[in-house]
C-alpha cells in the first residue's frame, strides 16, 4: 500500500494529513508530494506546498497548473515563496479566465505580460482588456485597443479612449460609430479630447437618434448645428424639434453675437455704435431660456 493510501486512512483531514507530513524523511515526504498531484486535487497541492517544509515547489506547481483551477493557481502565486509564475501563468492562460490573467499580470512582479496581454485580448472581455491597460506596467495598449475594438463594445472604447494614455482616439472613435450606439457617439465627443467631432456628429445623426442629436448639439463645441437641426426634423420627433428650437437656436445665436462682440472690443466711432446696438440685445433672456431647460422638459412630458 502506498504511504500516502496508509496515511489517509487515519485521518479525518487534510489539515491532520500536513501535521503529520511534517514529521517526515525529506524522501518520504517528496513521495507523498508524487501522491498529492496525483489526486489532482488544486486545493491539497497548494495546501501541501504552502505549509510542507521542503516540498518540491515546482512539481506541485506543475501539477497545480495542469488542474487550471484559477483560483489556486492565484493563490499559489500569491503565497508561495518560489513560485514559478511563469509556469503558473500558462495554466490561466488555457483556462480563458480574463480576470485571473489580469491579476496576475497586476499585482506580481515577473509575470508575463506579453502572453498574459494576449491571453485576455483571445478571450473577447472587453472589460478586462480596458482595466489591464488601465493597471498593468507595460501594457501593449495598442494591441488592447484593437482588441477592445474587436468587441464591438461602446462603453469600453469610449474608457479606453478616455482613460488610457496613448490609445488612438481616431481609431477608437471610428470603432464607436461603427456601433451605432448614439449614446457613446455623443459621450465621446463630450469627454475625449481631440475626438473627431465631425465623424462623431455625423454618425448620431445616422443613427436618427433625436434625444442624442440635441444633446450633442447642446453640449458639444463646435458642433455642427446647422447639419443637426436639419437631422432632427427628419426625425418627426416634436418633442426633441420643440427643445431644440427653444434652446439651441438661441444658445447659437448668443454665442455668435457675443463672438461678435469680441471682435468688435476697438475705439473706432463705427464699432461703438455697433457695440451699442448689440447692448441692446437682452442677452438675459438667453439666459433664462437656457436656464428652463429643465422647466420645458417637465412641461412637454405632461402634454
Amino acid at each position: 500500500m502506498r504511504k500516502l493510501d496508509f496515511i489517509m486512512q487515519f485521518i479525518n483531514n487534510f489539515d491532520e494529513f500536513i501535521i503529520l507530513a511534517n514529521q517526515l524523511s525529506a524522501n518520504e515526504i517528496e513521495e507523498l508530494a508524487k501522491g498529492v498531484i496525483e489526486t489532482k486535487d488544486a486545493e491539497y497541492m497548494y495546501k501541501f506546498a504552502r505549509d510542507i517544509k521542503g516540498a518540491p515547489i515546482k512539481e506541485l506547481a506543475k501539477g497545480v497548473t495542469e488542474t487550471k483551477n484559477v483560483e489556486y493557481i492565484f493563490n499559489f502565486v500569491r503565497d508561495i515563496k518560489g513560485a514559478p509564475i511563469k509556469e503558473l501563468a500558462k495554466g490561466v492562460i488555457e483556462a480563458k479566465n480574463a480576470k485571473y490573467m489580469y491579476l496576475l499580470a497586476c499585482y506580481f512582479k515577473g509575470a508575463p505580460i506579453k502572453e498574459l496581454a494576449k491571453g485576455v485580448i483571445e478571450t473577447k472581455d472587453a472589460k478586462y482588456m480596458y482595466l489591464f491597460a488601465c493597471s498593468v506596467e507595460g501594457a501593449p495598449i495598442k494591441e488592447l485597443a484593437k482588441g477592445v475594438i474587436e468587441t464591438k463594445d461602446a462603453e469600453y472604447m469610449y474608457k479606453f479612449a478616455r482613460d488610457i494614455k496613448g490609445a488612438s482616439i481616431k481609431e477608437l472613435a471610428k470603432g464607436v460609430i461603427e456601433t451605432k450606439d448614439a449614446e457613446y457617439m455623443y459621450k465621446f465627443a463630450r469627454d475625449i479630447k481631440g475626438a473627431p467631432i465631425e465623424e462623431l456628429a455625423k454618425g448620431v445623426i445616422e443613427t436618427k437618434d433625436a434625444e442624442y442629436m440635441y444633446k450633442f448639439a447642446r453640449d458639444i463645441k463646435g458642433a455642427p448645428i446647422e447639419e443637426l437641426k436639419v437631422a432632427i426634423y427628419y426625425t418627426q420627433n416634436l418633442f426633441y424639434i420643440d427643445l431644440f428650437e427653444k434652446i439651441i437656436i438661441n444658445i447659437d445665436l448668443k454665442n455668435k453675437m457675443l463672438k461678435m462682440k469680441r471682435l468688435l472690443q476697438s475705439d473706432s466711432k463705427d464699432a461703438s455704435e455697433i457695440r451699442q446696438i448689440l447692448d441692446s440685445f437682452d442677452a438675459n433672456n438667453l439666459d433664462n431660456t437656457v436656464a428652463s431647460e429643465e422647466t420645458e422638459i417637465q412641461k412637454m412630458k405632461k402634454i
